[in-house]
């Protein structure tokens, strides 16, 4: 009996007790299923929200005493650790690990399923290791597993794979009915065996042993076939690892075939997955180098629907085939261009880190919270969706099994009809109520929607940064021009680097040189063959990806400069900043909505500013709220340790003497969270057409522990309170604001990225990786949500004097003088800059204008 029909051990009756434990028992189910279906599903977010769900089941009700078949606590959290860690968020999946290992040595040791559990968990740390690209630890535990070592707990040690790995003491499938159906010992000792070789393949094709990877995933098929309906979710996922290992052996009708059957089961047992999406990407990848465009097109295009839906991980070296091939079209047939065009932009706009991933994944999921009509419309298309997906792996099992009926083959086709309609019904409704969603997850934009909201001598300039060649798109009102730019990611990543590093200054305030020669490299490697088309324009809207996200392009010097900048005086760098009003956007999306609203905002106060927060939290309440382990406490004390901004109360002054009596300023304890929560919840802050935040930008240097960037606020001794404004609880407010300042945004990034660094070790040993500017990303699209139509932020730390100055110029200029925020700030900078004592980035650089700065007050 599986755990979905754990119900049925209930007696019928009306007994509240029995009524009860069926309830806890039909929770844990479904939170199951769910968890491992998105986790088999590459979506990681959704599973591990569904694992938290099931652990907190477990804290709440004795699970294990009311549903004999449920899994192990255990269990639960290596699934949770392996959600995590597919998040790259390595040290809280570190944590769970330990956990899940602590209960099998303990309370859990004498379990029927112990030795299950001690198996998973070496495959779980197996495919941990792969995550982390530590083919060493990966292989290790791949041995272990092959060799039957004794785990930790002295059990035997057979391997399984991934989170859906069946359970034969329970009989718990993967689909709740099914879908991985465990038949025996026998068969599962070679379910097992298959994973293991399956993970053997991928661990000798990344030490670049394509021959002995072959070998494997062969193996690992036979093995397989051994076992129809485990077959039936395990083969797919096997052919698209041979898919890719035959493209890397340059067998590519072989790679074709089985990257086509493997999206094609996907499509019919798992409809709408990344594993559909990863396998179509595949099967393009084959067809190009096979000579044929036309049907390569074609299946990109499915694959990128796919992904459009699923706000995952999407790398710029999987689309970089499709966007080779698309350059290659236009350079063959010259009137195809701004079909291409279009079809690279929407594509381009796929390309996600980690951090922008779980930042527009936890966004959608935030909007099916709550007892509104958006979010019932969110959550409706959602348990439609999980119908759909359960009925089609019903449907293609039994089209497996020889003895299934015809009545009942029909029967399930019509439902599975009924429930596709079904969704298609409520994804109209979805998208009908709750627009925004589409705005959450990020999804694309078209070419002519970007071009129908851009102006007069506006252009956005879209760049990627990747493997083997990067692209850059520039798009006006009426053409769209792109091309390859030859570099590199890794090469951008250590130019960007050495700016960043003339820009941080020492513990004793010393500001190093500013590369401007190195400045002027970066600005010809990625512009020079559009360059004449750059300058054309007076503003720019750019957006970014990896470590160009870390530095305000403003800083790029667009001709050599003379060399009196190696001397401290950069008034004669011609920097981009100081001829073009440039912008950003986290993804044209935001762009196009922003726009898109109706007139500018109708509050009637001018500005309300918050400064001068205070300093203080307990490290264990900041892990307690965000539910995470210990192994986190170094960030946490970071939080603790970032210190006050008492300068800011200067600036926050400053501004109300501006505008006078329409301006309101918070400080001290007065910029409290419980506060700034409430009365962004109650429409108080409605009201104001700026919101002025001089406090500290969290700005998480990696996913590892936090993954929502966050401002720094008073904390309370309220029991959710852990003195973070967060991206989430910025995401519910409800705002009416022009502009949003935060004049202190990332002046913690110090703090953090030690304390990062000291739990988890250096990401990089050189460059950079973008993760700061994908989390300040993060924190605009929040306040786009919440209402706002653009955000001011900074880089790094600036002095108190310097930037009292230029935000008083900033706010008199848009006050007094009509005039829109791109071009404010520039001016504003201008006086700084054209200064020689002033005239170095660092006190000018920092800030930027992300979201629609064509507005004014």
């Amino acid at each position: 009996m599986g755990l979905a029909g754990c119900e049925g051990a209930f007696p019928t009756d009306d007994r509240a007790e029995a009524t009860g434990e069926a309830d806890v028992c039909r929770q844990v189910s479904s939170a199951l299923l769910r968890g491992q279906r998105n986790s088999f599903g590459l979506n990681f977010r959704a599973a591990e929200d569904a694992f938290a769900e099931l652990l907190s089941l477990y804290a709440l009700e004795d699970v294990t005493g009311q549903c004999p078949e449920a899994p192990s606590q255990a269990f639960v959290l290596m699934n949770q650790a392996l959600a995590h860690s597919s998040q790259e968020r390595f040290v809280t999946a570190d944590g769970l690990f330990d956990r899940a290992a602590e209960l099998l040595q303990g309370e859990e040791a004498g379990r029927d399923d112990y030795e299950r559990d001690a198996a998973l968990l070496i495959a779980y740390r197996a495919q941990d290791q792969l995550n982390r690209s530590v083919l060493e630890g990966a292989r290790a535990f791949v041995e272990q597993a092959a060799s039957g070592l004794d785990d930790v707990s002295g059990g035997v040690a057979r391997f399984s794979f991934g989170p859906g790995a069946s359970r034969a003491g329970q009989g718990i499938d993967l689909a709740g009915s099914g879908l991985i159906q465990s038949s025996g010992d026998e068969q599962l000792q070679v379910i097992e065996e298959a994973s293991n070789q399956h993970t053997l393949a991928h661990v000798r094709l990344l030490e670049g042993d394509a021959a002995g990877a072959e070998q494997a995933i062969n193996t690992a098929l036979d093995l397989i076939a051994l076992v129809p309906r485990a077959a039936a979710a395990y083969r797919p996922r096997f052919l698209s690892q041979r898919a890719l290992i035959k493209l890397e052996r340059q067998d590519y009708e072989a790679a074709r075939r089985d990257a086509a059957e493997a999206a094609d089961a996907f499509a019919a047992l798992m409809p709408d997955t990344p594993l559909e999406a990863r396998a179509r990407l595949r099967e393009g990848r084959a067809l190009v180098a096979l000579g044929r465009a036309d049907e390569a097109l074609s299946t990109f295009e499915r694959g990128f629907l796919v992904y459009e839906e699923n706000p995952v991980v999407v790398e710029y070296g999987s689309l970089w085939p499709f966007f080779s091939l698309a350059l290659n079209t236009v350079a063959q047939q010259p009137a195809r261009e701004r079909e291409m065009g279009a079809r690279i932009f929407r594509a381009a706009q796929l390309v996600r880190q980690s951090i922008t991933a779980q930042t527009v994944s936890g966004a959608a999921a935030l909007l099916g919270e709550g007892d509104g009509e958006k979010a019932r419309a969110v959550r409706a298309w959602r348990d439609a969706n999980e119908r759909y997906a359960t009925l089609k792996a019903l449907q293609v099992l039994q089209l497996r099994d020889p003895l299934s009926q015809a009545d009942q083959a029909r029967s399930l086709a019509e439902g599975v009809s009924q429930a596709q309609e079904e969704v298609e019904r409520l994804r109209a409704a979805r998208d009908r109520i709750a627009p925004e969603y589409q705005s959450a997850i990020a999804s694309p934009v078209t070419l002519d929607a970007l071009q129908s909201v851009l102006g007069e001598g506006e252009a956005m300039v879209q760049v990627l940064i990747g493997w083997p060649r990067s692209l850059i798109l520039i798009i006006d009102r009426e053409q769209i021009t792109y091309n390859a730019i030859p570099v590199t990611d890794s090469q951008v990543n250590v130019l960007i680097g050495l700016l960043r590093r003339g820009i941080e200054t020492d513990r004793e305030g010393r500001v190093p040189d500013y590369r401007a020669d190195v400045a002027f490299q970066v600005f010809n490697l990625l512009f020079s063959s559009q360059r004449e088309r750059l300058m054309s324009f007076d503003r720019l809207i750019f957006s970014t990806s990896g470590a160009l996200q870390s530095l305000p392009l403003e800083l790029l010097a667009t001709a050599p400069p003379d060399n009196a900048w190696r001397a401290g005086d950069y008034t004669g760098v011609p920097f981009l900043g100081a001829q073009k009003a440039v912008s950003y956007v986290p993804s044209p999306r935001n762009l196009v909505d922003i726009r898109a609203r109706a007139g500018t905002s109708d509050a009637a106060g001018a500005v309300a500013s918050f400064a001068d927060f205070r300093a203080g939290v307990d490290p264990d309440k900041v892990l307690r709220v965000s539910r995470l382990p210990q192994t986190c406490r170094r960030l946490a004390e970071a939080v603790d340790r970032v210190g006050e901004l008492p300068g800011t109360a200067a600036e926050g002054q400053v501004i109300g003497d501006i505008f006078g009596a329409d301006a309101r300023l918070a400080t001290a304890q007065a910029f409290n969270e419980d506060a700034v929560k409430e009365e962004g919840a109650d429409g108080t802050l409605a009201d104001y057409k700026v919101l002025h935040f001089a406090t500290h930008g969290i700005l998480w240097p990696t996913p590892d522990c936090f993954t929502d960037p966050a401002l720094t606020v008073t904390a309370t001794a309220s029991e959710d309170s852990d003195g973070l404004l967060t991206a989430s609880e910025i995401r519910l407010m409800t705002l009416d604001a022009q502009l949003v300042v935060l004049s202190a945004c990332n002046t913690a990034s110090g703090y953090l990225t030690s304390a990062s660094n000291s739990i988890n070790g250096a990401r990089q040993a050189a460059g950079l990786s973008g993760a700061g500017g994908e989390s300040l990303s993060g924190l605009a699209r929040a306040f786009f949500a919440a209402g706002a139509r653009a955000v001011l932020a900074t880089h790094w730390p600036v002095a108190d004097k310097e930037t009292t100055a230029l935000m008083g110029r900033f706010f008199r200029l848009i006050k007094d003088g009509d005039m829109d925020f791109a071009t404010a700030l520039r001016l504003s900078q201008a006086e700084l800059r054209e200064r020689v004592s002033t005239s170095h980035p660092v006190f000018w650089g920092p800030f930027v204008l992300i979201g629609d700065a064509a507005q004014t007050l």
